[in-house]
Protein backbone atom coordinates (compact mmCIF):
# COMPACT_ATOMS: atom_id res chain seq x y z
CA UNK A 1 0.00 0.00 0.00
CA UNK A 2 1.50 3.50 -0.66
CA UNK A 3 1.37 5.93 1.67
CA UNK A 4 1.02 9.93 1.01
CA UNK A 5 4.70 10.03 2.34
CA UNK A 6 5.79 7.77 -0.55
CA UNK A 7 4.45 9.94 -3.34
CA UNK A 8 5.65 13.29 -1.65
CA UNK A 9 9.00 15.06 -3.39
CA UNK A 10 11.79 13.98 -1.05
CA UNK A 11 12.39 16.90 1.47
CA UNK A 12 15.06 18.88 1.85
CA UNK A 13 17.13 17.03 4.61
CA UNK A 14 16.76 13.74 1.72
CA UNK A 15 18.26 16.16 -1.00
CA UNK A 16 20.94 17.35 1.59
CA UNK A 17 22.29 14.39 1.87
CA UNK A 18 22.59 13.30 -1.84
CA UNK A 19 23.68 16.37 -2.60
CA UNK A 20 26.57 16.39 -0.29
CA UNK A 21 27.52 12.75 -0.66
CA UNK A 22 30.56 13.26 -2.88
CA UNK A 23 32.20 15.39 0.04
CA UNK A 24 31.13 13.18 2.71
CA UNK A 25 32.47 10.30 1.03
CA UNK A 26 35.48 11.85 0.62
CA UNK A 27 35.63 12.81 4.27
CA UNK A 28 35.23 9.48 5.65
CA UNK A 29 37.63 8.26 3.38
CA UNK A 30 40.29 10.41 5.11
CA UNK A 31 39.32 8.39 8.38
CA UNK A 32 39.50 5.24 6.83
CA UNK A 33 43.07 4.65 8.53
CA UNK A 34 41.55 4.43 11.66
CA UNK A 35 38.34 2.41 11.01
CA UNK A 36 40.84 -0.07 9.38
CA UNK A 37 43.18 -0.16 12.38
CA UNK A 38 41.74 1.59 15.72
CA UNK A 39 44.58 1.06 17.84
CA UNK A 40 46.91 2.35 15.74
CA UNK A 41 44.64 5.54 14.57
CA UNK A 42 42.89 6.32 17.81
CA UNK A 43 44.98 9.17 18.84
CA UNK A 44 45.19 10.61 15.76
CA UNK A 45 41.58 10.35 14.98
CA UNK A 46 40.71 12.14 18.39
CA UNK A 47 43.33 15.01 17.11
CA UNK A 48 41.62 15.47 14.04
CA UNK A 49 37.95 15.21 15.63
CA UNK A 50 38.84 17.91 17.94
CA UNK A 51 40.45 20.08 15.18
CA UNK A 52 37.26 19.80 13.41
CA UNK A 53 34.96 20.71 16.30
CA UNK A 54 37.10 23.52 17.80
CA UNK A 55 37.23 25.08 14.52
CA UNK A 56 33.30 24.95 14.48
CA UNK A 57 31.06 27.72 15.11
CA UNK A 58 27.88 26.68 17.61
CA UNK A 59 25.49 25.03 15.83
CA UNK A 60 21.97 26.26 16.27
CA UNK A 61 21.35 23.41 18.64
CA UNK A 62 24.01 21.61 19.22
CA UNK A 63 26.31 24.22 21.37
CA UNK A 64 25.91 22.39 24.37
CA UNK A 65 26.56 18.90 22.46
CA UNK A 66 29.57 21.23 20.86
CA UNK A 67 31.18 22.24 23.78
CA UNK A 68 30.75 18.36 25.58
CA UNK A 69 32.26 16.82 22.81
CA UNK A 70 35.35 19.20 22.38
CA UNK A 71 35.89 18.71 26.20
CA UNK A 72 35.57 15.13 26.41
CA UNK A 73 38.09 14.98 22.77
CA UNK A 74 40.42 17.45 25.62
CA UNK A 75 40.62 14.66 28.35
CA UNK A 76 41.04 12.21 25.99
CA UNK A 77 43.89 13.04 24.03
CA UNK A 78 45.11 14.38 27.20
CA UNK A 79 44.99 11.02 28.88
CA UNK A 80 47.11 9.68 25.42
CA UNK A 81 49.88 12.97 25.77
CA UNK A 82 48.69 14.05 22.43
CA UNK A 83 48.38 17.68 21.39
CA UNK A 84 45.97 18.17 18.14
CA UNK A 85 46.99 20.85 15.45
CA UNK A 86 44.49 23.22 15.22
CA UNK A 87 43.36 24.19 11.53
CA UNK A 88 41.93 27.44 10.21
CA UNK A 89 37.61 28.03 11.72
CA UNK A 90 35.15 28.16 8.80
CA UNK A 91 32.09 30.40 9.03
CA UNK A 92 29.07 28.41 8.45
CA UNK A 93 25.11 28.22 8.88
CA UNK A 94 24.31 27.32 12.50
CA UNK A 95 22.20 24.40 10.71
CA UNK A 96 25.07 23.18 8.59
CA UNK A 97 27.04 22.98 12.03
CA UNK A 98 24.64 21.09 13.68
CA UNK A 99 24.09 18.68 10.81
CA UNK A 100 27.66 18.12 10.94
CA UNK A 101 27.61 17.26 14.24
CA UNK A 102 24.76 15.37 14.93
CA UNK A 103 25.59 13.20 11.70
CA UNK A 104 29.09 12.87 13.65
CA UNK A 105 27.34 11.42 16.85
CA UNK A 106 25.30 8.76 14.68
CA UNK A 107 29.13 7.61 13.04
CA UNK A 108 30.42 7.55 16.06
CA UNK A 109 28.41 5.16 17.15
CA UNK A 110 29.08 2.86 14.79
CA UNK A 111 32.96 3.11 15.28
CA UNK A 112 32.34 2.21 19.00
CA UNK A 113 30.96 -0.20 18.13
CA UNK A 114 33.88 -1.52 16.47
CA UNK A 115 36.14 -0.71 19.24
CA UNK A 116 34.37 -3.02 21.25
CA UNK A 117 34.89 -5.34 19.35
CA UNK A 118 38.73 -5.12 19.63
CA UNK A 119 40.86 -8.00 20.26
CA UNK A 120 42.09 -7.76 23.11
CA UNK A 121 39.43 -5.10 24.12
CA UNK A 122 40.96 -1.97 24.33
CA UNK A 123 39.37 1.30 26.46
CA UNK A 124 36.81 3.39 25.31
CA UNK A 125 37.95 6.74 24.81
CA UNK A 126 35.28 9.29 26.50
CA UNK A 127 34.53 10.66 23.18
CA UNK A 128 32.82 7.64 22.39
CA UNK A 129 30.77 7.38 25.06
CA UNK A 130 29.09 10.49 24.61
CA UNK A 131 25.24 10.66 24.21
CA UNK A 132 24.21 10.40 20.29
CA UNK A 133 21.07 12.90 21.24
CA UNK A 134 18.62 11.42 19.13
CA UNK A 135 16.67 13.27 20.19
CA UNK A 136 18.18 16.70 18.65
CA UNK A 137 18.72 14.77 15.54
CA UNK A 138 14.60 14.12 15.48
CA UNK A 139 14.39 17.80 15.83
CA UNK A 140 17.09 19.11 13.39
CA UNK A 141 15.46 16.78 10.45
CA UNK A 142 12.07 18.31 11.11
CA UNK A 143 14.00 22.10 10.98
CA UNK A 144 15.62 20.85 7.80
CA UNK A 145 12.78 19.07 6.21
CA UNK A 146 10.70 22.40 6.73
CA UNK A 147 13.25 24.06 4.32
CA UNK A 148 12.03 24.22 1.02
CA UNK A 149 14.60 22.42 -1.39
CA UNK A 150 14.73 24.60 -3.90
CA UNK A 151 15.15 27.55 -1.89
CA UNK A 152 18.36 29.85 -1.60
CA UNK A 153 18.28 28.62 1.83
CA UNK A 154 18.82 24.94 0.95
CA UNK A 155 21.73 26.03 -1.78
CA UNK A 156 23.45 27.78 1.18
CA UNK A 157 22.93 25.13 3.81
CA UNK A 158 24.38 22.78 0.92
CA UNK A 159 27.62 25.01 0.03
CA UNK A 160 28.36 24.71 4.00
CA UNK A 161 27.55 21.15 4.93
CA UNK A 162 30.33 20.79 2.04
CA UNK A 163 32.35 23.27 3.29
CA UNK A 164 31.99 21.63 6.89
CA UNK A 165 32.88 18.20 5.53
CA UNK A 166 36.02 19.80 4.00
CA UNK A 167 36.82 21.09 7.51
CA UNK A 168 36.68 17.52 8.59
CA UNK A 169 38.92 16.30 5.87
CA UNK A 170 41.73 19.30 6.67
CA UNK A 171 41.78 18.70 10.09
CA UNK A 172 42.93 15.21 9.71
CA UNK A 173 45.25 16.25 6.85
CA UNK A 174 47.04 18.35 9.68
CA UNK A 175 47.50 16.06 12.54
CA UNK A 176 50.86 14.27 12.33
CA UNK A 177 51.00 10.26 11.99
Amino acid sequence: MTTPQDRAEPGFRHLLRVQTKAAHDTAEAVFSRFINDPRAGLAWFLAAQHAAFAALQHGAQTGALLSDLTARLESDLADLGRVPVAVRGVDIDPLAVDYLVLGSRLGTEVLRRRLMAETPPMPIPSYFLACAAPGLWRQHCACLDAIAPDSPRARHLTIDVIAGYELFRRAAGAQPD
